[in-house]
């Protein structure tokens, strides 16, 4: 940055000075004199005078000036990093930024939703009933006249796993091998949990088992008809129930059992 003081130089010729803080920065003359300098942020707000005079008439002029200077932005979107939400909640992001530039300081929000890039000139992006293909890189970009800057963050939208389906049931005595085919490409951990009851009872025992697609009941009773029901259940939510199946423990051999 360059401050450039010019006078009208009498006789004999004016000296001339700059002083920021009253220390003397600059010195030259006689009709001008100019102060060279890089600003940084403690330069901002600050007074400079620019002062000219002569040892005959000892008569002193000074001019003030003030720095007024605008930064480039930052920007922080909070909440921050990844983000994890149920599908159907309200998604609520805030670009939380500094400016000192605020007549010429925009703020965009850029994402992804149903495949198609969207643009929103606002400080809060809120999304009510945020859906899977909601899902992605958020990014606010503010700028002003110094500069620009940018902050994303990627969210992840969490939803219900499909029920179990192909399940197959293998007794033995005193034991069910139960099979299934689950999703696993969803990227969370996924619990099977198993149900089971003798036909006349009403209260339902469990098992479970996480990323597996095959569980076993054991201590079970000899020549007893047992109900199976499954479901699954990830960070998103639960699964629908399947229909009861219908089995019954009885001689040695493994024999299947498929679900109706």
């Amino acid at each position: 940055m360059n401050l450039t003081c010019d006078v009208e130089s009498g006789k004999p010729p004016a000296l001339m000075e700059w002083k920021n803080r009253n220390v003397v920065v600059a010195t030259g003359g006689p009709a001008s004199l100019i102060y060279t300098f890089i600003p940084n942020v403690t330069n901002h707000l600050q007074s400079l005078m620019c002062i000219a005079f002569n040892n005959v008439t000892r008569i002193t002029l000074t001019k003030r000036v003030t720095l007024h200077l605008y930064f480039e932005p930052t920007v922080k979107i909070i909440p921050s990093g990844h983000i994890h939400i149920i599908e159907n909640e309200a998604l609520l992001l805030d670009c939380n930024y500094t400016s000192n530039d605020n007549w010429n300081t925009s703020v965009i929000w850029k994402y992804t939703t149903d495949g198609h890039i969207t643009y929103t000139a606002n400080k809060k992006l809120k999304l009510d009933n945020i859906k899977r293909n909601d899902a992605g890189h958020y990014t606010c970009f503010v700028s002003n006249s110094a500069g620009e800057a940018e902050d994303s963050v990627i969210v992840n939208v969490l939803y219900p796993p499909r029920t179990p389906a192909n399940i197959k049931a293998f007794t033995q005595s005193d034991i069910i091998l139960v099979k299934w085919t689950a999703d696993y490409d969803i990227g969370l951990q996924k619990t099977i949990f198993v149900e089971y009851r003798k036909h006349y009872e009403s209260r339902w025992n469990q098992v479970s088992a996480v990323n597996r697609s095959t569980v076993i009941i054991n201590g079970l009773d000899p020549g007893t008809i047992y109900l199976l029901r499954l479901y699954s259940t990830t960070a998103g939510g639960e699964s629908n129930k399947t229909d009861e199946i219908i089995v019954k423990t009885g001689s040695r051999r493994l024999c299947p059992q498929y679900s109706r």
